[in-house]
């Protein structure tokens, strides 16, 4: 039973460390970087950034660094709870997810227009707090409720 166990503890530990690999590289793909889409946000509200303020953000974030480099050092922030700065909001990423609005479950596509980006974080963390419990259950109940001592 405990081999089992632990076989089942290390496979979700690869698994969840393949998560945050392939949410890192999708986090990466689109071109460019979040330093770009501001600049490009700005230039539409008529304001520059210069090569220096653009190459002041990139340290600020990172992202003059190597992507090894940064998959580290997010990993490690992540692992000690620190979610960072949202570079959007400019605040930290936990106080932004816990001013997520609630949507009643009746919610229709037109009362979620007035903040798409806010209606899909919640959405998201909704879905990741279903089915964490629902997925550590299946786990651990895959061959029956028999293997589970007690």
């Amino acid at each position: 039973m405990l081999i089992y166990l632990a076989r089942r503890l290390v496979l979700a530990l690869v698994t969840c460390a393949a998560i945050s690999v392939l949410t890192f590289v999708i986090i990466r793909l689109p071109p460019g970087d979040f330093v770009d889409a501001y600049i490009a946000n700005l230039a539409v509200g008529g304001s520059t950034v210069s090569a220096e303020q653009a190459a002041a953000m990139r340290r600020e974030y990172g992202l003059d660094q190597p992507l090894v480099v940064q998959y580290g050092l997010w990993m490690g922030k992540v692992l000690t709870g620190d979610f960072g700065v949202s570079m959007m909001w400019r605040r930290p990423v936990t106080e932004v997810i816990g001013k997520l609005p609630s949507y009643p479950a009746t919610a229709t596509p037109d009362t979620l227009i007035i903040d798409p980006t806010r209606a899909v974080g919640s959405a998201a963390l909704r879905v990741m707090v279903t089915t964490l419990p629902a997925s550590l259950m299946a786990v651990i109940f895959e061959e029956g409720p028999a293997l589970v001592p007690g």
